[in-house]
């Protein structure tokens, strides 16, 4: 009997490992989350395999009163959204996390049709602390795929993802991604941009740390290029073009750059050059930049918020448009026409080298948040660019919804999904193989 769960548990560690793609040695995939929810299939997508989740024991489950939904026709746009995992009353997932580390959340909904009429779920979707989906209605799911991606700092060794139907209702999901993230990746210190036109404007310290916060993806945009689709960036991210955002397209021209672009030696660094993982080459070799920069022209773009919330801002800049000789292009950012701070000023930059800002900014009450980029004409080359833009609500934390220390000392057996670098995977794998069967028969 021992043998035989060795095999199955050696089987299940080795399918998790050759699902995954390893960008660099100095971060790892640990505890890594793909799931094909209400499946038996494991579906490739994005360079991930989606595990069937009714094919193993992974991850716990807390649902009786569930149901699984499944449609093949040609009509589903892949594999992966043919079924759906169906709650009729409060359920969850859990997880086995590494705590105290930040982990990307995505959840994948399309509504096929079904007979319980996916479209019509209205739920909530909670993790400890935060509520990260209120009030969602699925209507909006028929023609196309929604994701949802989050960013949660998880602080326990298990984590719950729990599901929510509204009074007579339902919810659903068709895919759940959970995976750590590079350490570095999401600051907890960061500046707060404050543009209150009666009070002293400019940057103080975000009070409280960022990352007692949880963050819901907006808007990621690629700009001045193409959609960068979720299989080419190493993160699963999507990046879609900026064009419907600008306000003022005619100030605007696209540029792009068939070069290399540098990066810093320590590839995990905090900013404000640019890792591997804050953006992939592909966004920093395309941007906008101004038509006519010696005349003044200003690039905004406008992108639809939340009123009165929160966000986590990344601006992403790569001067490919320079060259040693001539120096760097130097220029001004407004966010909501009030200056924040002069651009590409940094002594240690070069050209083609991509670096990032990072703000907290408060949405005003007309649903948009502002950006614009100014050229600097005492500069010595007056012009200004953007080649990339992020924006993440700000989720502050629930009193309603509990932090859920009560499986800090839980001795329930999981199977962990352990992944390292291509040269040290196979060793990690081997001690989280004799540390399972430790747990699991001695």
């Amino acid at each position: 009997m021992a043998i035989q769960h060795t095999i199955i548990l050696l089987n299940f560690l080795l399918l998790q490992f050759s699902s995954l793609h390893f960008p660099a040695l100095g971060y790892d995939h640990q505890d890594t989350y793909f799931i094909n929810c209400g499946s038996e299939i494991d579906v490739n997508e994005n360079n991930n395999l989606y595990i069937g989740e009714s094919n193993h024991a992974y991850p716990q489950t807390s649902f009786s009163h569930s149901n699984i939904e499944t449609n093949q026709s040609s009509s589903v746009p892949s594999p992966l959204y043919q079924t759906a995992r169906i709650f009729h009353s409060e359920s969850s997932y859990e997880f086995s996390t590494v705590p105290n580390n930040t982990y990307m959340i995505r959840f994948h909904f399309f509504s096929f049709s079904s007979p319980n009429n996916l479209s019509t779920a209205k739920f909530n979707v909670s993790v400890p602390g935060f509520s990260l989906l209120q009030n969602f209605d699925a209507k909006n799911t028929t023609t196309s795929p929604l994701v949802k991606e989050y960013f949660v700092k998880i602080i326990l060794k298990r984590f719950k993802i729990t599901f929510t139907p509204q009074t007579s209702s339902f919810a659903f999901v068709n895919a759940i991604e959970l995976f750590i993230l590079p350490t570095h990746l999401i600051p907890n210190s960061i500046a707060r941009f404050t543009y209150n036109k009666s009070s002293v404007q400019g940057l103080s310290t975000y009070s409280g740390g960022l990352l007692s916060r949880a963050f819901e993806t907006k808007h990621r945009l690629n700009v001045g290029g193409e959609t960068v689709t979720r299989d080419i960036d190493n993160l699963s991210r999507m990046w879609l073009p900026d064009d419907s955002y600008l306000t003022n397209p005619k100030n605007a021209k696209n540029g792009s750059f068939g070069g290399e672009i540098i990066r810093t030696a320590n590839d995990e660094s905090d900013g404000p050059h640019s890792n591997q993982y804050i953006g992939p080459d592909i966004v920093y070799q395309t941007a906008k930049e101004s038509v006519n920069g010696s005349n003044g022209l200003n690039i905004s773009w406008s992108v639809p918020v939340e009123k009165n919330v929160d966000h986590f801002l990344r601006l992403h800049f790569c001067d490919i448009f320079s060259i040693r000789q001539t120096g760097l292009t130097t220029f001004i950012l407004f966010i909501y026409d009030s200056y924040v701070v002069n651009v590409n000023n940094e002594t240690d930059l070069s050209p083609q080298m991509p670096y990032y800002y990072d703000f907290v900014v408060r949405s005003d009450s007309s649903g948009l948040l502002k950006v614009t980029v100014v050229p600097d004409k005492t500069g010595v080359k007056p012009s200004a660019f953007l080649n990339g833009l992020e924006v993440m609500k700000v989720v502050e934390s629930s009193g309603l919804v509990p932090l859920d220390y009560s499986n800090s000392n839980s001795k329930k057996i999981s199977l962990p999904v352990v992944v390292g670098s291509v040269l040290g995977g196979l060793v990690i794998l081997s001690v989280m193989v004799v540390s399972s069967l430790e747990e699991l028969f001695f």
